[in-house]
């Protein structure tokens, strides 16, 4: 019960923080503003829009975790969305970077597969328009957030859950097909008229909630990348150096050993950056109307891309976010998939990508949720300690056994080199130790 409240306050909190965090932009931001731009959009993209076409933009906006989002109505049944961001400082030059390259690869997409994402019409990238603030307009998109759906006994189905599936493998299948040789972002070069990998903006931005870390005062590009593995030892390395733990020494011997190395090369492919149920917009019978929130969206190895679970089928491997309970009554458990059901649900997924693809993605998804959990644990502190411990279990047979192994590790002359740049590396303590164990063998 207690892991049900700390996942359900720490929703809470983003909310709450994002919601006082935005607050001086919403009061700056005039209703006027956002419908004359609205119009004055539509009217420069639509030349024989009605000139009595007007609009309405709903008041209070709607806060997410990086974003205000105004609903705009016209009269003739539109509907858009304004897109403001809000979270941190939204007019430096790294911010303006990434909202350009997150404009440019959802463009892109629209463009290459039939996925239903929004569409962009116009945008800013810095304060010199009539709202003051970046923005981007987009298709406001109908549906129900599959997150409110996806455990209500009343709505939920087999048959829905098949059509999910199929319609999501279908359009990951599109996305897997688009290829590209290194890790990073995904920028348009004018000069060639062709799309290329570029670094991404900030390093600071790959990395969430990690103990001691400091943000440059100048953003730091990181990549691209040429490996899966390189990837993520340059994640990890951020971590090691900022605050160096046996636990962390322990996630560098799992990334060697889980990461699969037939695919640690490219072709790479893109991926959604959060890819889970409340990004994904449903109608009533289970038609996927839209998948959303593509901030961020990078390109990554295959296994962490287009090719991966959808991040709420393999929650049971992010152990504190993961709110059942096997102590916990059927209650307490009815918002969540049980460890069973969510193994139910990637063996099906999975058979719907090998339909989908025709086999050519089935190596490829079927144990990515390893890889997604190597992801998650470098690079967002708070998950990292419960991760080792399911990996542990996972590699060991139990956590208890990771716990030594990092006594093991902290003792050791490999993680005190790390402690002291500059050493030599050498064997301490071996002698000793083969002593003893002789000396238990010839007493046996």
């Amino acid at each position: 019960m207690l892991k049900q409240q700390l996942v359900h306050t720490l929703n809470e909190e983003s909310e709450e923080e994002g919601d006082e965090e935005f607050s001086a932009i919403i009061a700056s931001i005039n209703p006027l503003h956002l419908r004359d731009l609205a119009l004055t959009t539509r009217r420069k993209l639509y030349t024989d829009l009605l000139p009595e076409t007007s609009c309405v933009v709903a008041t209070p906006p709607q806060t997410g975790f990086f974003n205000i989002v105004y609903e705009v109505s016209f009269s003739d049944g539109i509907k858009w969305a304004i897109r403001v961001p809000a979270r941190g400082d939204v007019f430096s030059a790294s911010r303006a970077r990434t909202l350009h390259l997150d404009i440019v690869t959802q463009r892109f997409i629209s463009s290459k597969t039939s996925m239903p994402i929004p569409r962009i019409y116009d945008w800013s990238l810095d304060s010199h328009n009539v709202l003051s603030y970046p923005f981007v307009i987009m298709d406001f998109i109908p549906g129900t957030n599959l997150s409110k759906l996806w455990n209500d006994k009343s709505w939920i189905t087999d048959l829905k859950r098949e059509r999910i599936f199929e319609q999501i493998a279908g359009w990951m299948t599109e996305l897997a097909a688009l290829e590209f040789d290194q890790i990073g972002r995904l920028d348009w070069d004018g000069t060639s008229g062709m799309h290329r990998v570029v670094p991404f903006p900030d390093e600071s931005a790959l990395m969430r909630d990690v103990r001691g870390y400091k943000e440059p005062d100048n953003p730091v590009p990181a990549g691209p990348f040429h490996t899966a593995l390189s990837y993520l030892s340059f994640l990890l390395s951020i971590r090691r150096h900022t605050s160096d733990t046996p636990m962390l020494a322990v996630l560098q011997l799992f990334l060697s050993a889980l990461t699969d190395s037939k695919l640690d090369g490219p072709p790479f492919v893109l991926s959604h950056p959060d890819f889970d149920s409340q990004n994904v917009l449903v109608d009533d019978d289970g038609t996927i109307t839209g998948i959303i929130d593509w901030d961020n969206v990078n390109i990554h190895p295959r296994q962490g891309g287009a090719a991966a679970y959808p991040m709420w089928l393999t929650v049971d491997w992010d152990p504190l976010f993961y709110g059942w309970s096997k102590d916990a009554s059927p209650e307490d458990n009815a918002d969540y998939d049980s460890p069973a059901e969510l193994a139910t649900y990637r063996r099906a997924y999975l058979d719907a990508i090998t339909r989908v693809s025709r086999g050519q993605l089935t190596h490829i998804t079927r144990n990515s949720h390893i890889w997604t959990t190597l992801y998650i644990a470098v690079s967002n502190g708070i998950a990292t300690s419960g991760i080792v411990d399911h990996l542990s279990t996972f590699v060991f047979g139990s956590s208890l056994l990771g716990y030594e192994v990092e006594e093991g590790i902290e003792g050791g002359a490999w993680y005190a080199l790390g402690q002291a740049p500059g050493t030599i590396a050498e064997i301490t303590g071996t002698l000793q130790h083969l002593h003893l164990c002789s000396s238990i063998y010839i007493s046996l």
